[in-house]
């Protein structure tokens, strides 16, 4: 220092000491990752630092014994490597890919921890926890449709099956369930039989309204419904029932609508034909015929059938006092009934109701005592 007349003091130095300070790299990524359930979903890896680049820094991945769901990266060929316990990750590499269980999800589902490192001699590092919490996203069930058409007979039975698949639901959850009942007909229960595979019916399904349907997996776990479908006796039609079925898993999410067509055959059953006798006449007489004949044809309907009443003899004719019978009426190519050139055979064809009406006027005039074939 100098003062101002010109005198100046002693000269010193000082030493000045620059310490050289690491921190560690500090993490950019959440601590919590938040994923959708069975979904993989990418994790990114980034953090800065105070004297390292970005691009330098190591993630080191270290993972606990027992982790729930894949954790995985691409590497640089383009093949997904599979963490399962600590591992270096490549510096090219910057996201992880985290996938959870189809069956899984809740808060805190899994964790694992990232350690970061600089590039110095004495490097700093910074270990994270991840934590994964996992939302459950609730994918419908798929419905697999059994056979959409039936044909049978209406004193037989079919089966109706169908089976499902969820990425997200227990397969002891899913359930069948009845959208539209049979217009015609009954639904029953399946009493399952494994040893053949089938079915025999069990209780009628009742329609109940105010409550879903539900119908139960052969057995738990198959993911498969049936049920035994019958018509009412006597009954047909081409478009008899058109049922609809489908599944709801445990969250009551549907499948796709499943309709069946069923369609019911008439039975051909023969013509009946009873009638009386034996007629003991006197000669010469006129003697009704169609005491005690009954005819009809239980599915027939309105469908012509052939009536044909026959003698035995020539000293019998037969008489049908039904005018009407022999007329051709328009649009038919003939009239119902005719003689045969003795009269000794009478042959109709028309419903059996006509039929009745006709034979209600059929007689017999006898020459000599004889009996009548039918």
């Amino acid at each position: 220092m100098t003062d101002p007349v010109g005198l100046s003091s002693n000269s010193s130095s000082a030493n000045i000491f620059v310490n050289y300070i690491n921190l560690p790299p500090v993490p950019l990524f959440p601590n919590i990752f938040l994923v959708n359930q069975g979904l993989p979903t990418q994790f990114r890896l980034q953090a800065t630092d105070d004297h390292t680049p970005a691009s330098l820094l190591k993630y080191t991945v270290i993972m606990p014994e027992n982790f729930t769901g894949v954790l995985s990266y691409v590497d640089e060929d383009g093949t997904a490597v599979v963490i399962t316990n600590t591992t270096e990750i490549p510096q090219e590499v910057k996201q992880l890919i985290y996938t959870s269980p189809q069956l899984q999800w809740g808060v805190n589902l899994a964790s694992f921890n990232v350690s970061i490192a600089d590039d110095d001699t004495h490097p700093g590092v910074n270990v994270t926890r991840v934590q994964i919490d996992v939302v459950h996203i609730n994918a419908p069930p798929v419905l697999i449709p059994g056979p959409t058409n039936f044909t049978l007979y209406y004193n037989q039975s079919i089966e109706l099956s169908w089976r499902a698949t969820d990425v997200d639901s227990p397969p002891t959850s899913l359930r069948g369930v009845i959208i539209t009942f049979p217009q015609k007909g009954n639904l029953y229960q399946c009493i399952y039989n494994a040893a053949n595979d089938s079915c025999t019916a069990g209780d009628v399904v009742t329609n109940v309204i105010s409550t879903a349907n539900f119908v139960d997996q052969i057995f738990p776990g198959a993911k498969e419904f049936r049920l035994v479908f019958k018509p009412v006796s006597g009954t047909y039609g081409k478009v008899y029932a058109t049922p609809s079925l489908n599944v709801v898993d445990d969250y009551l999410a549907p499948g796709i609508l499943y309709t069946s067509t069923i369609r019911v055959k008439a039975i051909n059953q023969a013509p009946y034909l009873t009638v009386g006798g034996p007629f003991t006449v006197l000669a010469g007489s006129l003697v009704s015929i169609s005491n005690n004949l009954t005819l009809g044809d239980v599915d027939a309907g309105s469908i012509p059938i052939r009536f044909v009443v026959s003698s035995n003899s020539s000293n019998v004719t037969l008489q049908l006092s039904q005018d009407s019978a022999f007329i051709k009426a328009s649009r038919k190519p003939a009239p119902d009934c005719f003689y045969n050139a003795d009269n000794t055979t009478i042959n109709c064809t028309a419903s059996q109701t006509v039929l009745r009406a006709y034979v209600s006027k059929l007689y017999a005039q006898t020459l000599n005592n004889t009996s009548l074939k039918t």
